[in-house]
């Protein structure tokens, strides 16, 4: 669907009969606001992203929470009728905030009605005004065979929404599940609901070209301290025996910042060059040094994990290519 198809798509039928028998305020906006001020108090400010008819918000401004909504429906919008409920399409607009104005941003079954080549702008727009997200979304392996929802224009498994965040930023913090007679369409066992903290990845530094090393080795030697580190191109890095270099320069990652570490997945391109291979033993030089540098990342990721880092994402990105996102706790 276009972005002025689902415009039109989100109008008086969709609430109140296409989808909806009757989209009211339900228990569930309660819990919702109950979890929100037991966990982060009232001296917060919360955006509620697809907000509807701004049920959540409502719910949230009787406990003296700072809250705001946000929908692309001009109907939702006339309906809740109040000051603090504005239309906008989050898919080509910004939202009208200044940085890390809210301390949550919440988006409840709102990403996957967002076109898959939209998210990316989506996302970072989130982040930007937000410090932690907050959501649920309807999930392949969530979602019942009677789903007539047209705008569920991007349906996936939850392991491939965790890909998109981490990829755009985000940590997850927890995983809550409410019981299923909360859930106001029911169309899952369980109500999937996930804190992500937003993170600003001002510290990068790219590996991956030949004359980008001795910039990044230079940084080992300045008194300095990183929120995030990115690392790519490992298996070059490796070649070059600098793994003591890269540790000292992973000691000035933060308690609770992050390192991402991009790197080409060895054992990935040897297992599939030697299935396709018709004289199995003959391997390429090439692949050779592949296999070691994938043993020599073991044995990183070990050194990795003895510096007060846990992996919290591993996942691929690109054939043969994988990424691995780690949070400094200790």
């Amino acid at each position: 669907m276009t972005n002025e198809e689902l415009k039109n798509y989100f109008n008086k039928d969709y609430f109140e009969g296409k989808v909806y028998s009757s989209y009211t305020d339900s228990i569930l906006w309660q819990i919702l606001s109950e979890f929100l001020e037991a966990n982060f108090g009232h001296d917060i400010k919360v955006c509620d992203v697809g907000c509807a008819k701004g049920f959540l918000c409502k719910h949230l401004r009787t406990k003296g929470i700072e809250a705001f909504g946000i929908d692309i429906s001009e109907y939702c919008v006339k309906e809740a009728n109040v000051d603090y409920i504005k239309t906008l399409d989050i898919t080509d607009s910004k939202i009208m905030f200044d940085n890390k104005y809210f301390n949550i941003v919440s988006a409840f079954e709102l990403l996957e009605h967002i076109p898959e080549d939209k998210l990316s702008f989506v996302l970072k727009e989130i982040m930007r005004v937000g410090k932690k997200f907050l959501f649920s979304v309807h999930a392949s392996n969530s979602l019942n065979d009677n789903d007539n929802d047209k705008s569920h224009v991007t349906i996936k498994p939850i392991s491939w929404w965790k890909q998109i965040l981490a990829r755009n930023g985000f940590i997850n913090i927890c995983h809550q599940l409410i019981p299923s007679k909360y859930y106001p369409t029911l169309e899952a066992t369980n109500y999937n609901l996930f804190l992500y903290e937003s993170r600003d990845n001002n510290n990068y530094y790219d590996l991956y070209k030949e004359d980008d090393l001795n910039y990044v080795l230079d940084l080992v030697n300045k008194d300095i301290e990183l929120n995030d580190l990115a690392l790519k191109g490992m298996e070059n890095i490796l070649y070059k025996e600098a793994t003591d270099i890269l540790i000292k320069l992973i000691k000035k990652v933060k308690l609770y910042g992050i390192l991402k570490i991009y790197y080409l997945d060895a054992e990935d391109l040897f297992n599939e060059y030697t299935k396709n291979k018709k004289q199995i033993g003959i391997v390429s030089e090439s692949l050779t040094d592949g296999v070691k540098c994938f043993l020599d990342m073991v044995n990183l990721h070990d050194m990795i994990a003895g510096e007060g880092f846990k992996l919290i994402e591993n996942f691929q990105y690109e054939k043969h290519r994988r990424e691995l996102i780690y949070q400094k706790i200790v």
